[in-house]
């Protein structure tokens, strides 16, 4: 099966076999036709061969449309459609090689999925996200700047089902380390309605579609239900909120799913993001908890450096089906 090479002149390499694609770079999209769905997931590095020099791009979402070729230029029936981000800059710097794959080598397992045809790399985003935290620029790009402002906020999306209530032992707030002259925080458990009006607005922040009047309602329809909120306080000044459950689940058993995390703008690299991740590992040990988790979106770099720098992993994909639209 061939493509016309001027309706797809480019050369990608995914898993090791070369496709004719099409660039569109204002989109930062590719266009792939197939017969075959090629092997490739979110957070793979493929490879865009030219005669001057290969660029290497991660894929941050893919689309399989059966059918969506139509035949234009091509014998392949079908079309894949592939988000990406040019990290050539950021590999070359770290000296990094491509394996004969076409895909960045790391050490891991790989699985198959043998409903789909899709290889799982799952050592493959979190191998890329050590090398973001080990070449992070405090001063993002402009680029960067986009991305950020683009991305969705870190979201929850464990089902409600899991989250529920325990027999939580009720916690000392422990009191921060000093970061700056004269400064000390301390960990604060939500218990009051004069506390909630404090925090909401912090907390609104995060959640932008809701309304003040809103995100209170949800919240106390959420506590009814296991969820929590914790905050990080300094003279009587709010640094940094975080709601949370505890829940149990087949694959974690007991554990602490951090649903909202947010830091006052004013405050940020104060060390209250630090300060709370620590209670909240104390926190469960303290509750008889296996672990902690929580979710971030893609393009949140500066985020993952600070849940990686936390000592969280990246042990998953997240996938979601918005029934709302």
């Amino acid at each position: 099966m061939k493509s016309d090479k001027l309706t797809y002149p480019e050369i990608v390499i995914i898993d090791g076999i070369e496709h004719n694609g099409k660039r569109n770079m204002s989109k930062g999209q590719i266009l792939i036709p197939y017969t075959a769905a090629p092997k490739v997931c979110v957070g793979d590095i493929i490879v865009e061969k030219s005669d001057k020099k290969d660029t290497y791009l991660e894929v941050t979402n893919t689309s399989f449309i059966e059918g969506g070729s139509f035949g234009v230029g091509t014998d392949h029936p079908h079309l894949l459609t592939l988000k990406v981000v040019n990290t050539s800059t950021q590999l070359q710097a770290a000296k990094k090689t491509p394996s004969s794959a076409g895909v960045r080598s790391a050490p891991g397992e790989q699985h198959i999925d043998n409903q789909k045809r899709t290889k799982i790399k799952t050592i493959s985003m979190q191998h890329f996200m050590k090398h973001v935290v080990k070449n992070w620029s405090e001063e993002p790009t402009a680029t960067e700047k986009h991305l950020a402002q683009d991305a969705p906020a870190d979201s929850a999306t464990g089902d409600e089902t899991s989250a529920l209530p325990s027999a939580d032992k009720k916690p000392v707030a422990t009191a921060g380390k000093a970061v700056r002259a004269g400064t000390k925080m301390e960990v604060r458990i939500l218990t009051s309605e004069g506390e909630l009006k404090t925090v909401a607005p912090i907390l609104s922040k995060l959640r932008p579609h809701l309304d003040l009047n809103g995100l209170v309602t949800r919240i106390k329809i959420q506590q009814k239900r296991g969820y929590k909120l914790v905050y990080v306080v300094s003279n009587e000044e709010i640094f940094c909120v975080a709601g949370f459950v505890t829940g149990y689940k087949l694959a974690w058993g007991k554990h602490i799913y951090i649903d909202d995390l947010v830091t006052s703008e004013e405050h940020r690299s104060a060390g209250a993001g630090k300060i709370l991740m620590e209670w909240f590992k104390t926190y469960a040990k303290e509750n008889g908890c296996e672990a902690i988790h929580l979710d971030s979106s893609v393009l949140r770099f500066p985020s993952h450096k600070f849940y990686l720098e936390s000592g969280f992993h990246i042990d998953s994909h997240h996938f979601s089906i918005d029934l709302k639209t």
